[in-house]
């Protein structure tokens, strides 16, 4: 016969409603967790709710929430990747269908309560060269990273081999040709790269991975982006088809060399391999996946 702590730790709340969507959701208990205090995009909201079904009802009426936490009447709903930011806690999360974060995420820095933590394989960013922290898409202080022409180191470590898709929110400040968003090298030569703008004439984003044998085979933007406006970008690479996105919406796609899983020791936020000018930007939620998200994956993460 279980004790009533198993039973506790196997909880399983069914809210038989249909949701908007038309799906009933099924809530699991994760003893033990919970969320830091944060103001970060993957807070979706906090809000004063009664009773805890109320607030997975509240959940359940939200296409991006994916997790529930219910303290004293406060119900806070968080999304999918808020998984990932979990800690050892007296209190408890509920989840909403499925408990885990999405699949192939392999280095995710979310930049929030002004972190540089990478929380999927601890590649946390240092040692800043004009740079710091500033607010978010959403307002939120020390949520985004600002690059004041300036950069940020990254560990080394093997970051791509094979079909990949990065994704990033990003501000820019000023066209400065070939900026990078990051670039991600080797002393072999070999890098995988996203430049902020091509040139001071064009100025359209764009995603390279090249060796010294191959230097121009980049997919970029279809026009020049606003400067001080921010913009979700998605470059996605599967097979040989190398594709860039803007807001969700498909730019274009070139033929690419295939990047081989070597240690990339020369990896930056904001720097170039190839003396280019540092960026003048703002960036955050800078994601990296070991497989090719979809189009609907790129919207999803996008819209959240």
């Amino acid at each position: 016969m279980q004790t009533k702590s198993t039973l506790d730790i196997l909880l399983l709340i069914i809210i038989q409603l249909k949701t908007i969507y038309g799906d009933s959701d099924v809530y699991k208990v994760l003893k033990d967790s919970d969320f830091p205090e944060m103001l970060d995009g993957n807070l979706i909201g906090v809000f004063n709710i009664t009773t805890k079904i109320n607030c997975f009802r509240k959940c359940s009426l939200s296409k991006s929430c994916a997790f529930v936490t219910f303290k004293e009447n406060r119900c806070s709903l968080y999304k999918r990747l808020a998984f990932n930011l979990k800690i050892p806690s007296l209190n408890a999360i509920y989840c909403r269908n499925f408990c885990g974060s999405v699949a192939g995420l392999i280095n995710y820095w979310p930049i929030y309560n002004s972190l540089l933590s990478d929380l999927i394989e601890s590649k946390d960013l240092y040692e800043p060269v004009n740079a710091g922290f500033t607010s978010d898409r959403f307002g939120n202080n020390g949520a985004a990273i600002a690059l004041n022409k300036g950069h940020y180191k990254v560990p080394q470590g093997v970051y791509f081999n094979g079909d990949f898709t990065v994704t990033s929110w990003v501000k820019v400040k000023q066209v400065i040709g070939f900026s990078r968003l990051f670039d991600f090298g080797s002393t072999s030569g070999s890098a995988v790269l996203i430049f902020l703008t091509d040139n001071t004439s064009d100025g359209r984003p764009g995603v390279d991975v090249f060796s010294y044998t191959d230097l121009s085979t980049f997919s970029k933007f279809l026009k020049p982006v606003e400067l001080n406006k921010w913009f979700h970008i998605a470059a996605v690479l599967k097979g040989e088809n190398l594709s860039i996105y803007f807001n969700g919406v498909f730019q274009q796609a070139t033929h690419s060399v295939i990047p081989t899983g070597i240690v990339r020791d020369k990896s930056f936020i904001g720097k170039s391999n190839m003396n280019n000018p540092d960026a003048n930007a703002d960036t955050d939620d800078f994601k990296i996946f070991n497989r090719a998200l979809s189009i609907k994956e790129i919207i999803e993460d996008f819209c959240d």
